[in-house]
């Protein structure tokens, strides 16, 4: 089964997209970017890496750090960042090198799924 790293802040959609998606991934979940940081500077491995951008810890890094180092270190990961605010010119520019894809809240659990199917197929060199 492939593994998915989670990093939402907010409760309620972390678990229903923990719910969601736990028939096809193995699920490691977390609130917090720094927690992130540390499952994938300590050598976790992951096939898929879903964040929110805006994650709301004062002064701690954001989800687009998290996909940048996930980038850096999971380079044949499929990295999908999602948030419910306008993105700045800045952070879209920098998701686009460093993102397979931004989805934009509120979606559809069955969007995301495509999004990481396809991201993963073309992570294989299948796509």
């Amino acid at each position: 089964m492939k593994r998915l790293l989670l990093v939402e802040d907010d409760h309620a959609i972390r678990w229903s997209l923990k719910r969601a998606l736990s028939t096809f991934f193995e699920i490691t979940e977390t609130d917090s970017a720094l927690e992130a940081l540390r499952f994938i500077n300590e050598g976790a491995e992951f096939d898929a890496i879903v964040t929110d951008v805006s994650l709301i810890e004062g002064g701690n890094p954001s989800g687009l750090v998290v996909a940048s180092q996930a980038r850096k270190e999971l380079p044949r990961a499929a990295i999908v960042v999602m948030s419910g605010q306008i993105l700045s010119e800045m952070a879209e520019t920098m998701l686009r090198d460093i993102a397979a894809a931004f989805l934009p809240k509120p979606f559809y659990v069955e969007e995301l799924l495509a999004v990481l199917n396809e991201s993963l197929l073309a992570a294989q060199g299948i796509r």
